[in-house]
């Protein structure tokens, strides 16, 4: 059995849907929900053997190895990953990064260096941080909480937007990777099952109305999942890994 890990938030649920309900799979997975550090850490100790990790986490990790061409991508604004602030750009000075990424806090950092032009200083939040943007304090929130956010500051910068403005390309913000040599056909049926959720997104809204509905007040949970979010690593979205790794190279 194949013991896998995947992100709880919204965009997770195409590719949650199905590995619950793709026949072939029963009996051959267990599946963890955590959120993306904390998968990124259970796969680099081999407590998971699969997981749905931050792409950030592939650069210093050559082990890892991608499983299938499937993760989640952004071309264009996502929505769920946003810096908020009170301020514009030029006004801020503290920016609190999110303890639930390790991709978009890295993402900030690019951004705010190559392309924005601004040098803040940089404090990792706790929980509940999202409080504490005040002032000249601004907060990188990502997920369902940043959903729930919208609207609630004077600013917000969409960082997958501003990426697309920077470079052209789409940004990824996690891969299916594994931490282990994975069985071909195995990894056939892992696939067939993420393109049944993916091409399903009715259904998974239905589903997951509990979980949807509790967005539904503040972001529609079916223009997410459409519009917001790709699921396709293609040939671009891997051009832009090899240039968002280029970057960190350079901080």
């Amino acid at each position: 059995m194949y013991r896998i890990a995947a992100v709880s938030y919204l965009n997770t649920l195409p590719f949650l849907y199905g590995l619950e309900k793709f026949p072939k799979l029963e009996g051959k997975v267990s599946l963890e929900l955590e959120y993306p550090s904390l998968i990124a850490e259970k796969l680099l100790a081999g407590r998971v053997d699969i997981g749905l990790v931050p792409i950030v986490v592939l650069k210093d990790n050559p082990q890892l190895n991608y499983v299938v061409p499937w993760g989640i991508v952004a071309d264009g604004p996502v929505a769920s990953v946003k810096l908020f602030s009170n301020r514009p750009l030029s006004e801020i000075d503290h920016i609190f990064l999110d303890y639930q990424s390790r991709t978009s806090v890295n993402l900030v950092k690019v951004l705010s260096r190559f392309y924005w032009g601004i040098s803040p200083q940089w404090q990792n939040g706790a929980e509940g941080f999202e409080q504490r943007i005040i002032n000249g304090q601004a907060g990188v929130v990502i997920g369902d909480r940043a959903l729930r956010l919208l609207g609630k500051t004077k600013y917000e910068y969409d960082l997958a937007e501003e990426w697309k403005k920077f470079t052209g390309l789409p940004f990824v913000f996690a891969a299916w990777v594994s931490n282990k040599h994975t069985d071909r056909e195995f990894i056939t049926v892992f696939e067939q099952a993420l393109n049944m959720g993916v091409s399903n997104i009715d259904k998974v809204v239905e589903y997951y109305s509990e979980r949807t509905d509790r967005i539904r007040p503040y972001f529609d949970p079916k223009y997410y999942l459409t519009q917001c979010i790709k699921y396709n690593l293609s040939t671009l979205a891997h051009k832009s890994i090899v240039q968002f790794f280029d970057f960190l190279e350079q901080l």
